[in-house]
């Protein structure tokens, strides 16, 4: 939550403060949860679940600024989904480094 706050005070005016305290706060706890029950180890689970939560955080926060703020936002585009599989590409790359470097 104390992230998503300060990614909200550093976002500028365009963020409200508090959206993306909610949002990270949400999906936290949710990773936790399925972390728990699943073996987060393989690459192609870790690339599945991060484009998965990616494209779950988005929607949220398009679904918060739609009911809360009533701002029109869209929200399934081609750069969703893009930016899904970039995020998603890169979290598997960095997820093995930070593997390597727990294990020594």
């Amino acid at each position: 939550m104390v992230i998503g706050l300060l990614q909200d005070s550093l976002s500028g005016p365009t963020v409200p403060l508090g959206l993306y305290g909610i949002a990270q706060n949400h999906h936290r706890y949710l990773a936790s949860s399925i972390g728990a029950r699943l073996d987060t180890e393989h690459p192609a689970a870790r690339f599945a679940l991060t484009a998965a939560f990616f494209v779950a955080h988005q929607g949220l926060l398009v679904l918060t600024r739609r009911i809360l703020l009533a701002q029109p936002e869209s929200w399934l585009n081609v750069h969703l989904f893009i930016a899904a599989l970039v995020n998603a590409f890169v979290a598997v790359f960095l997820f093995l480094l930070l593997d390597r470097l727990r294990r020594n």
